[in-house]
């Protein structure tokens, strides 16, 4: 299965927050699945849960994040927390802690911000009145509170068990456990895409403990994947200070009207690199070769489902930009993943869309693009290279696609720049690595040039044997001729080898669009890690 969470940008950052992946669609969508009569053990459970909710003003809990992933013998680890505060109705509060890349996100009851660290910015508007209206996935910072932390209304909301009904047909009490010293009940919550398993407190309280998905029917052959939520600590109904709800804006930190995508776009494995490519059947009859644009056309490819959401709502807008250019050198292609002519027909016909529609029934086109979430947009140039990658789609991206086609079709000049970023030297925490140790990250950077580069305004990228491992801002500041040692720390992500052999690395500083590089082929070193047995 392809469309299956990543990590790529520190356990559930940016390229979570941007798109309709597999687990988000799993909680969006499901609520038209059919209706099916829980297990009584399971739904006494669940309406415990909903009657202790109902008596909750303020709350303060934290939320610990683990994920962890293995492919072809290297194995990853990431690890965030949170601290979740909320007073009823509009005030919340989600903050990492110990040093995360992941968002922030404030309502104070009147303003509603929202930062992304590896962007370095954040946006403000005005709260909505109530928790509903916050935490609403189809809402731009609602989809990131949502995002964060799947299930987001079990613990804000006031009556869970009547959503999960909604969410999961089929209900099972499957035994009673103990999750660091809290006896449990374990749950079990069923819908057609995939299986929940909930650790809900069997003492005191109706809170729950844990959560996390069986991804097992989902993984690719030698590879696991496994996520995992804990909430611990959990204070309700106690005095919450109103400092707890303000922004304490980052140094350097730049307000935005709508947030840039570069960090998780801009630096896209794909993009300089020559298009895949394919030729489909088009819906309705009759193929498209990619090959036959070469020389003449822009091309836009938009990887969608139907029932995908933010791909539904992506799609319109995509067709507008997109027709603004009709007749200019650019053409736009749909190409659906994994469904049936007659499904999408069906959906075309009751949205009244008119565009053009590539059938990917086996997925084989959205794996050579790297497709790891939908939607994601690909604009090829007319050379037939990958020239942007949009992963997701996210409020003002019509205006920044328009720009960009713009700058295809017209000759882009030179901006003259005084930043130089370097990635001088690699090292990892063992000098002989064995399998099964853990290993942690320490570079090198510089500038060379003579302007600063902020704190958070650029990023660390490694790829191990080609795959992407780690992804997050570097929180130092890098003066004109200055150099600073970056340490990854080792609790908050690392990885090891499961088997012996060498393994190839590759580490990039990526900077933003503000710090237009002079010169980005010193930004990358590149080796091979040799990993030997036990």
């Amino acid at each position: 299965m392809s469309f299956q969470p990543v990590n790529r940008s520190h356990g559930f950052g940016v390229s979570h927050i941007l798109l309709c992946f597999f687990l988000f669609n799993t909680v969006s969508v499901l609520a038209t699945e059919d209706q099916g009569v829980a297990k009584p053990d399971a739904m006494a459970i669940l309406n415990k849960v909903s009657l202790f909710h109902q008596s909750i003003e303020s709350l303060s809990v934290q939320i610990d994040k683990k994920s962890t992933s293995e492919k072809y013998g290297f194995k990853q680890t990431w690890k965030d927390s949170l601290d979740c505060r909320y007073v009823q109705p509009n005030q919340l509060s989600i903050v990492p802690l110990n040093g995360s890349s992941e968002p922030t996100f404030i309502s104070d009851g009147r303003d509603m911000t929202t930062y992304i660290p590896l962007l370095h910015e954040y946006q403000q508007t005005s709260a909505p009145a109530t928790m509903n209206g916050i935490i609403s996935p189809w809402s731009g910072p609602g989809r990131i509170v949502s995002q964060l932390v799947p299930f987001i209304d079990f613990i804000l909301l006031k009556q869970p068990a009547e959503e999960f009904t909604k969410l999961f047909p089929k209900m099972d009490y499957v035994e009673r456990v103990t999750i660091d010293g809290v006896d449990c009940h374990h749950l079990k919550l069923h819908n057609k895409q995939l299986s929940w398993d909930f650790y809900i407190n069997a003492g005191g309280n109706s809170n729950i403990v844990r959560f996390t998905p069986d991804l097992s029917a989902y993984a690719k052959l030698g590879e696991s994947i496994h996520y995992q939520w804990d909430f611990k600590n959990w204070q309700v109904n106690q005095d919450i200070s109103k400092a707890d709800f303000e922004f304490n804006k980052p140094a350097g930190a730049k307000k935005v009207d709508n947030f840039t995508s570069k960090a998780s776009e801009g630096n896209h494995a794909l993009i300089g690199k020559p298009a895949a490519g394919f030729s489909l059947e088009k819906l309705g009859g009759g193929k498209i070769d990619l090959a036959s644009h070469k020389g003449k056309d822009v091309v836009v490819l938009d990887f969608w489902a139907t029932w995908c959401k933010p791909c539904v709502d992506a799609m319109p807008k995509l067709i507008s930009v997109t027709n603004q250019f009709k007749g200019k050198g650019v053409v736009f292609y749909a190409v659906n993943v994994r469904e049936s002519d007659e499904r999408v027909k069906r959906f075309l016909a009751s949205r009244k869309l008119d565009v053009t529609v590539l059938m990917d029934r086996t997925n084989r086109v959205a794996e050579s693009y790297q497709v790891s979430g939908i939607p994601q947009t690909v604009i090829i140039d007319k050379n037939g290279v990958v020239s942007n990658v949009h992963v997701g789609f996210i409020p003002g991206m019509e205006t920044k696609m328009v720009k960009e086609l713009q700058d295809l079709l017209v000759e882009k000049q030179a901006v003259a720049s005084n930043v130089d970023l370097s990635c001088q030297a690699v090292s990892f925490a063992k000098q002989k690595i064995k399998v099964g140790d853990k290993v942690a990250l320490k570079l090198h950077a510089e500038n060379l040039g003579s302007e600063i580069i902020e704190s958070g305004t650029f990023n660390i990228r490694l790829k191990i044997n080609n795959q992407e491992a780690y992804v997050g801002p570097a929180y130092v500041s890098l003066n004109a001729s200055s150099s600073e040692t970056i340490v990854i720390p080792e609790d908050l992500w690392h990885f090891e080898f499961t088997k012996p052999g060498k393994f190839k690395y590759e580490l990039t500083l990526d900077s933003e669009s503000h710090l237009d590089e002079k010169n980005e082929k010193n930004n990358r070193c590149m080796g091979e890690l040799e990993i030997i047995s036990l």
